[in-house]
């Protein structure tokens, strides 16, 4: 798995699966935690994972990195390797909370860190009919713009996709969770044909 690479045990390419679709996985797994613990003794933990992507990007158009938020180093080196981010975010008290949070992390990788990830916007997920999410919503569109690349409504749905390992819009296409991801994907990556990594 990919704790592995960062550990320089094996490369890169031979952790990789080939996906359905033409899309490869370079796989996590629950010991990357340990790996990491490793990885941060060592000089430049957060650095370690441009390093591992470096060997592979050529043979890629676009990386995606899937990363929990946060200040861990895989998320700090993430964001050092990613040319562009795009977060997820809840509609709900602490998911205002935790865009501003990223922002705020993103410059401090710039200035601190010399990073040049930009961020490219937010898709709001598990949209609820309530009050308080219509007013959120509202708010993103109105602080995002454009940078608002979309709203996924909650759905039984897309849990049930992860469950069967499928797309949602392979598991239950034409729903409207369905839709509006396959929207949001779309969006996602219209601004992507330059970009070789991504996060």
């Amino acid at each position: 798995h990919i704790g592995h690479a960062l550990l320089r045990h094996i490369s890169a390419i031979e952790t990789i699966i080939p996906g359905a679709g033409g899309v490869d996985l370079l796989p996590s797994h629950p010991e990357l935690a340990g790996a990491l613990q490793l990885l941060n003794g060592e000089l430049g933990p957060e650095r370690r994972l441009s390093q591992v992507l470096a060997t592979i990007a050529p043979n890629y158009e676009i990386i995606v990195l899937d990363c929990a938020p946060g200040r861990s180093t895989m998320f700090i080196g993430a964001l050092l390797a990613a040319n562009r981010v795009v977060s997820p975010i809840v509609p709900d008290l602490f998911g205002a909370f935790g865009l501003a949070g990223l922002l705020e992390l993103l410059g401090a990788v710039r200035r601190d860190l010399g990073g040049s990830c930009e961020f490219a916007g937010a898709v709001a997920n598990r949209v609820t009919r309530t009050k308080m999410a219509g007013e959120i919503i509202a708010q993103l569109k109105k602080d995002l713009g454009p940078k608002l690349l979309g709203a996924v409504p909650d759905s039984v749905k897309v849990g049930e996709a992860l469950a069967a390992s499928l797309p949602v819009w392979e598991h239950a296409p034409g729903t409207p969770a369905a839709e509006a991801l396959g929207s949001a994907c779309d969006a996602v990556f219209a601004g992507l044909k330059e970009v070789k990594h991504a996060a």
